[in-house]
């Protein structure tokens, strides 16, 4: 999703990456005022990114709540990404309750010039912002995560690669996880885990 500042057309960018996480990239245009990104949606809240370039290319960023009518406890991560494009070791995680009433509580991230100087590419620096609320995960996660899991345990299921057990019936072999076994069934768990295992057991 591409959209420009309503700040002075300051152009920023804004890219949803994952069910939490969102990368901005942002023009280094130096200003004396407050920017701020359009207004972007996360787990039923309203939000935008806020901040400053000093004259001398320091930076500060924040998240605010839209409106400022209620209250989200949650947790942000700010991490800045290099000329290409990868997660850099500079990184900035509060925790606290939205909206903050105190200017320093606002303070996300502060960045300065030093920092900056290898996150900078074609006058705009990236920086990526992991949204965590407290208590609350959403659907779309929810359902992802779950969808996600089904579908890598049923790969390692139909795969006989990484099989470690065999069964022969009726002279047709059959892989298997031992550990599937185990799970579904009591009387295999014993078999192949408990004081069932024979001392020689060798099914293959």
């Amino acid at each position: 999703m591409a959209s420009s500042s309503a700040n002075d057309a300051v152009p920023i960018f804004i890219r949803e990456v994952s069910v939490r996480s969102f990368i901005f990239e942002i023009y280094m245009k130096p200003s004396s005022s407050i920017r701020s990104s359009p207004i972007f949606n996360f787990g039923g809240h309203d939000w935008r990114l806020r901040w400053n370039i000093s004259c001398s290319k320091e930076v500060l960023l924040w998240l605010l709540l839209i409106p400022e009518d209620h209250e989200v406890k949650a947790t942000v991560q700010f991490t800045m990404l290099d000329k290409y494009g990868e997660l850099s070791s500079q990184y900035k995680r509060v925790s606290r309750t939205f909206p903050s009433t105190a200017y320093s509580d606002k303070m996300g991230m502060f960045l300065g010039h030093m920092s900056l100087e290898n996150h900078i590419t074609n006058d705009c620096f990236n920086v990526h912002c992991t949204i965590f609320i407290d208590g609350k995960t959403t659907k779309s996660e929810l359902n992802q995560n779950s969808n996600s899991l089904v579908k890598q345990i049923s790969n390692l299921f139909l795969s006989q690669d990484t099989s470690d057990i065999t069964f022969e019936v009726d002279g047709e072999t059959f892989p298997a996880h031992r550990a599937v076994l185990a799970a579904r069934s009591p009387v295999f768990k014993a078999e192949l885990f408990g004081q069932m295992v024979e001392a020689n057991t060798d099914c293959e």
